[in-house]
């Protein structure tokens, strides 16, 4: 799955620790029901929580909410 984000320039997307087991999981799955679905809709899932978070950083630094922040006064 890497090198199609590599190829379309996408950033790489990383299972964090707090989804190590249900990665396993789906590894184990889609082995058993021989079904590579269920390892793509896992990452998929997780892909979605990276790209997510990462609007949601962008978001907060293109309009930071008001009062945040400091002020310059001489």
């Amino acid at each position: 799955m890497n090198y199609i984000q590599a190829f379309y320039d996408l950033p790489i997307a990383i299972v964090h620790s707090n989804a190590k087991a249900e990665y396993i999981q789906s590894l184990v799955d889609t082995r058993k029901k021989n079904d590579i679905q269920i390892f793509r809709d896992f990452m998929v899932s997780e892909y979605t929580a990276l790209l997510e978070n990462e609007i949601r950083k962008y978001e907060e630094i293109a309009q930071p909410k008001k009062g945040k922040g400091f002020n310059l006064l001489f």
